[in-house]
């Protein structure tokens, strides 16, 4: 682990919520030591409702040593099933209970895949090379006993691919409630300009920023007030900044950098951008209805799962900058189009995917790993 993102966020909610359900939640952090400070904010936010947390340090992925430590910590604590998210924990669940501990059940959510894979094909399945993340995604899906994709599409992606047997296969999208993060007053500090626009993302390639960077010059022309928040950090924050100043419009392009609390800067602006190549989800799908911000982007995995353009969005062709920017000129220039267009995903958000909807499907499927055991007990007696 190394900061939050998605599958951050989601465990933030979703393990104490089951905490108050009487699910004997606890969390295993795997690190690199010097990610400490980066995972800081989110082991304190599980600690702070009384979320366990245990922290395994490890300078390598995959070792004995931190084998060692991790079966002890399931022993000790007599755990039923391991809830591995993302590849690392994946490989190292399989690994455990095909060697050391086989009555472990293991059910694992999947958020995506490989990122510089997503970066280029999306989840075309297709594309699919038999490469070490593939062998190991596969290789550690026979061994988990359930496996939950956060979004249709995704759950396509790995049957398509034959990376995960259908039969183990299942959705449970993402549901949030927000109720820490109540609608924020108009501040200037969070407002830069009208109207102003937002992205909420990793700087990294997958998310493209650089296309909505590069309609901003005409969206400009048309919008002379306008003003662009940029949240979040990554690996292209500096090129991403120079393409900005490089195309003169740094003026009104406001890098904010990560945010614990995104929610601010989303109800002091009118509309979400996600020029994303794909998204195993789309929390920031969901962010923005809870505030009743329309969405704007490509027609893509998982984005099309979610926005139904002419509703509560608009979703163009991948990946033409022009459609991307007659949208948006449409979005802002239409009267009450953005006021009814966020509505429409509010209602959307609260009625499909809350967060009580996502924990009750949740217990659902752990529930169901336990009662299979019974039976195979009943069966054998």
């Amino acid at each position: 682990m190394s900061g939050i993102s998605g599958s951050e966020r989601y465990l933030m909610d979703i393990l104490p919520a089951l905490k108050k359900r009487n699910i004997d939640a606890s969390f295993l952090v795997l690190q690199n030591k010097n990610s400490n400070e980066k995972n800081i904010d989110f082991i304190n936010e599980l600690k702070s409702k009384s979320v366990p947390v245990f922290v395994l340090n490890s300078y390598f992925l995959f070792s004995p040593i931190l084998l060692c430590k991790f079966l002890r910590i399931i022993k000790n604590n007599h755990f039923n099933i391991l809830h591995t998210n993302l590849i690392h924990a994946d490989l190292i669940g399989a690994f455990i209970k095909k060697f050391f501990y086989p009555r472990i059940k293991i059910l694992s959510t999947k958020h995506g895949y490989s990122e510089r894979f997503q970066s280029k094909y999306s989840f075309d399945h297709t594309k699919i090379k038999p490469d070490i993340f593939y062998s190991v995604s596969k290789w550690a899906a026979l061994y988990a006993d359930r496996v939950v994709c956060i979004s249709k599409s995704l759950e396509n992606f790995y049957k398509n691919s034959k990376i995960v047997k259908p039969h183990k296969l299942s959705t449970i999208p993402y549901g949030f409630d927000f109720d820490g993060h109540p609608n924020v007053d108009e501040k200037a500090e969070f407002n830069f300009g009208y109207p102003q626009l937002i992205v909420t993302g990793r700087l990294e390639p997958v998310k493209q920023h650089h296309l909505l960077l590069e309609i901003l010059p005409a969206l400009k022309e048309k919008f002379p007030s306008m003003s662009v928040v940029m949240v979040g950090d990554g690996t292209l924050s500096h090129s991403l900044q120079k393409l900005s100043v490089e195309l003169g419009i740094d003026s009104f392009v406001h890098w904010v950098g990560f945010q614990i609390n995104v929610h601010p800067y989303i109800s002091n602006s009118d509309v979400m951008i996600v020029p994303s190549r794909s998204e195993g989800f789309g929390l920031v799908i969901l962010e923005a209805w809870y505030h009743a911000k329309p969405v704007i982007g490509f027609d893509v995995p998982a984005l099309c799962d979610i926005v139904e353009t002419g509703k509560d969005g608009i979703l163009v062709e991948p990946f033409k900058k022009d459609e991307l920017l007659n949208a948006i000129i449409e979005m802002l220039s239409v009267d009450q189009q953005i006021e009814r267009f966020g509505k429409s995903g509010q209602i959307k958000q609260k009625e499909l995917y809350s967060l009580n909807k996502m924990v009750e499907s949740t217990i659902n499927a752990l529930s169901h790993l336990i009662n299979d055991d019974a039976k195979k007990s009943i069966k054998t007696n």
